[in-house]
């Protein structure tokens, strides 16, 4: 489940940063039509493509793969990019040239997306093989109804209510809250995967024998001199 919504919740900024990111650079930053076309269009070309294509050798060359005891591994590697995409989201609001915040929306993506092989291919392994189509299928409903649909619809309802009922706030104002709601919506996904990863690195720890993970009777007996005072300590 956490995984699922990760992924969601991934796909939930992919789709608002398509919908909303050239609406905010005409209305709010002010910029030319065809200047934001060129911005917009770069970075969405550019930035989902390198990520995944940087996240699939980071899988398979770096990693060894997200199988058995590596499946802990991935998922921190996953935890660790993910809390620096939302660093970055967080750091966008001080940022007010619009060169800056081209390059802050493209490095969003480029980690969001770096995260989808190694969590796609996860979710895949962890389900048994005969639910494995079934899950399939849950799996494209939940991205495209909590992700794609629920990014669109709920920042334009969020939208027109901040312009409509809060005192001092226009169009203008709406559009830069949603798209930062946008950008920062990464820390959905950050919070998912930690949890994920704790569970299964608790789960790693309970399956190694005794002997892995109590101290010797050698290491013991130690770390029991050590912490005596000096005039009790004996040989």
């Amino acid at each position: 489940i956490s995984l699922l919504t990760a992924l969601s919740s991934l796909y939930f900024i992919t789709a608002g940063v398509q919908f909303w990111s050239t609406a905010f650079l005409i209305t709010v930053l002010r910029e030319k039509p065809g200047t934001a076309f060129i911005y917009v269009g770069s970075t969405l070309a550019t930035a989902p493509t390198m990520g995944v294509l940087t996240g699939g050798w980071l899988v398979s060359d770096v990693m060894g793969g997200y199988r058995g005891h590596k499946m802990g591994t991935a998922l921190r590697t996953c935890a660790y990019l993910t809390a620096i995409a939302a660093g970055v989201g967080m750091a966008m609001p001080m940022l007010t040239m619009t060169h800056e915040i081209v390059v802050a929306l493209w490095a969003v993506l480029f980690l969001s997306s770096i995260v989808l092989p190694a969590l796609s291919g996860l979710l895949v392994s962890i389900v048994p093989p005969e639910l494995r189509v079934s899950s399939a299928t849950v799996s494209a409903f939940s991205f495209n109804a909590l992700g794609n649909c629920f990014a669109l619809i709920v920042l334009g309802y969020l939208t027109d209510s901040i312009a409509k009922h809060v005192h001092g706030c226009d169009s203008v104002c709406a559009q830069r809250i949603g798209f930062h709601i946008i950008i920062n919506w990464s820390i959905w996904p950050l919070l998912l995967i930690g949890i994920a990863a704790c569970r299964e690195t608790q789960r790693q720890r309970e399956l190694l024998p005794p002997s892995a993970t109590e101290p010797t009777r050698r290491a013991r007996i130690r770390r029991v001199y050590e912490s005596a005072p000096p005039g009790e300590r004996r040989q």
